[in-house]
């Protein structure tokens, strides 16, 4: 049976694991903790805990593939909301998060009374707080969904997100029908759409501006094919 307020905390710094297992126990929280991806693996889907707050850079399969073989199991596919808390940049967090279908982001360095404070806020709104609701959280910010980071004008620092093999089909937040191919390592592959360069532009505006002479050096040539063939005849 489900802990309603159980939490595992995935992290491979001995420190952190210890003062969020030690502040969130003591407000109320039924905190587990592991130290690599697959052992948080094997604890989610034996306990089955309501969120994971997992660092990317863990030994073993790392936080993305935590995510991706979480959303992908149908044990666990709605039953726990994965958090990533991370030092990576938040433009590769939602650049990414979105493939692996995260549902919130948390960047470090972090206190942990702000996360047990928007923890709070969150399971009073059974994990899905309404997008009205986050400007309240204090260090917690949503993951956009995979549909949302497909849509035109999604972007981080200029970048769009393109899956080059989207899932045929999907469930909730786009999650796979089917865990065989995340169980696999297979994931969505991604490319990222760089802007055009300034040089790349300028060619263009003076291709634009020639588009004149163009028309006029064609007209000309018109008249003299016309001029050569009336005399040939």
């Amino acid at each position: 049976m489900l802990s309603s307020r159980s939490l595992l905390i995935v992290d491979n710094d001995p420190d952190i694991r210890m003062s969020f297992e030690y502040l969130l126990g003591k407000v109320g929280f039924d905190v587990t903790t592991a130290k690599t991806g697959d052992e948080a693996l094997r604890i989610c889907l034996d306990e089955r805990p309501r969120v994971v707050i997992s660092e990317i850079m863990v030994s073993g399969i790392n936080g993305y593939d935590l995510c991706t073989r979480i959303k992908g199991d149908p044990v666990t596919r709605y039953s726990t909301r994965f958090v990533i808390m991370t030092t990576r940049s938040e433009s590769e967090v939602l650049l990414k998060g979105p493939q692996v279908c995260a549902d919130y982001y948390i960047p470090k360095p972090v206190n942990p009374n702000d996360v047990a404070s928007d923890l709070y806020a969150l399971f009073e709104n059974d994990l899905d707080i309404p997008v009205e609701g986050l400007s309240g959280l204090r260090v917690t910010k949503r993951v956009p969904t995979r549909k949302e980071s497909l849509t035109p004008g999604y972007s981080a620092e200029n970048r769009k997100a393109v899956h080059l093999n989207p899932p045929s089909a999907s469930g909730r937040n786009g999650v796979r029908s089917s865990a065989d191919a995340v169980r696999q390592g297979g994931g969505t592959q991604t490319a990222v759409m760089e802007p055009p360069p300034a040089k790349l532009n300028e060619v263009h505006a003076l291709l634009g501006s020639l588009t004149g002479s163009f028309k006029e050096t064609l007209t000309r040539l018109n008249a003299v094919i016309e001029y050569i063939e009336r005399v040939d005849r």
